[in-house]
């Protein structure tokens, strides 16, 4: 909106020409239907998570947090949208659950995390340490991946008492 606002300012200088003007309009008009579109996207998945009771989803976090392991979480394991955009995230968030996709995986605040829990490559060093979860999107998926990459012998073990009484399937890597 930024640079569609700094176009428009532009659109006044009648020094650009009239085929600069028109190309000024243009990449306004396409950035505002890109803010737009985006908007409407995103305002969805706010808004209902907002309309909804989100206090078992908030609660499960919470007991994530709690616990002293580490949990690598993959992208869309967890809903990520239960907390609005203004809303903070509570008080260990980023301490106990590593999001293993985004901008922020290889982050130096990040990395000392991991270091804290003898990881420096996620999938790789959690195989076989006791004080690393994961919460995969596809639970044989990950495991085909460790096993390919990493470790043959591996396999995903489902911690059953966190996972009951969290109600969200949470495994350990072994081997």
């Amino acid at each position: 909106m930024a640079i569609s606002a700094g176009m428009l300012w532009q659109l006044g200088d009648v020094r650009l020409g009239r085929g600069r003007q028109v190309v000024c309009l243009l990449i306004t008009l396409t950035a505002m239907v890109v803010c737009l579109n985006q908007y409407k996207t995103f305002h969805s998945k706010y808004s209902d998570n907002l309309a909804g009771d989100n206090g078992y989803s908030k609660k499960q976090i919470q007991m994530l947090i709690d616990d002293e392991h580490l949990f690598i979480v993959g992208s869309t394991a967890l809903n990520q949208y239960i907390y609005s955009p203004l809303e903070a995230f509570p008080q260990g968030y980023r301490d106990k659950l590593y999001f293993s996709a985004g901008w922020a995986v290889r982050h130096p605040q990040v990395m000392e995390l991991l270091a804290e829990y003898d990881v420096e490559n996620p999938y790789k060093d959690s195989v076989n340490n006791e004080k690393v979860y994961v919460i995969p999107n596809d639970v044989e998926r990950l495991v085909r991946y460790v096993r390919y990459y990493y470790d043959e012998n591996a396999r995903a073990e489902l911690v059953e008492d966190l996972s009951a009484e969290v109600g969200i399937n949470i495994y350990k890597l072994v081997s």
